[in-house]
């Protein structure tokens, strides 16, 4: 099976352990094994060919695909290297993903955060300034820049290693929620990407996040 999503402006393609192979375009690339209903292994690629270590779009995109064609609704583990990445769940054909909170520290400057989620991001804070970076630039690690914030909603570009320039990016919007946290005490915010926003919830000692999953094309 090969599925191909939009997340919110991030393109991902699906491919289960039986296809080998895709020509579709796309910012991450998942081949995927269902284990169990409670357990699916993956693998993470970004466009360069590069092993990704975290892609909360994809697989918020692939909680989807399970529900739609395997009717599996989670709670389901996503792990890839036999490391746990995150935890799905879909209702009523909303699929969220989860994760525990991930470690943050300064990232050299006092407007930058440092956060890891297997996936590494510095989260740059410049509001009121402009994103003066081109489209094509490919950082070395994810960096998010959030140049507008009004009450919760962070107007933020995302820069993603192996990429480039992606319209949104979930595992970043969990680095800005946790930054936002950090700084601002937002248990709640939503991350307003040029190609949608995503929203991202703190409980406790977990993050989850929800936005939209819209599937382009699905062949057996």
């Amino acid at each position: 099976m090969k599925a191909k999503y939009d997340c919110a402006g991030n393109i991902i393609v699906l491919l289960d352990n039986l296809s080998n192979k895709t020509d579709d375009e796309f910012d991450q690339l998942i081949k995927f094994e269902i284990v169990s209903d409670k357990n699916v292994s993956v693998n993470i690629f970004n466009r360069d060919g590069s092993k990704a270590k975290n892609c909360l779009n994809g697989l918020r995109a692939l909680m989807n695909l399970l529900s739609l064609k395997y009717e599996i609704f989670g709670p389901t583990e996503f792990s890839q290297d036999n490391i746990l990445l995150a935890v799905g769940i879909t209702v009523k054909n909303q699929s969220e993903i989860s994760i525990k909170h991930p470690a943050i520290e300064p990232g050299g400057t006092k407007s930058i955060d440092h956060v890891t989620l297997g996936n590494e991001h510095l989260v740059n804070w410049i509001i009121g300034d402009v994103v003066k970076i081109p489209s094509n630039y490919i950082p070395k690690l994810n960096e998010e820049y959030v140049y507008q914030m009004t009450d919760n909603i962070l107007k933020t570009r995302v820069f993603e290693s192996g990429v480039g320039e992606t319209g949104s990016c979930g595992s970043g919007a969990v680095a800005v929620g946790v930054s936002a946290f950090n700084r601002y005490g937002l248990t709640e915010s939503v991350i307003d990407y040029p190609g949608g926003k995503l929203q991202v919830k703190i409980c406790g000692d977990l993050v989850s996040l929800r936005g939209p999953t819209q599937l382009i094309s699905c062949t057996d």
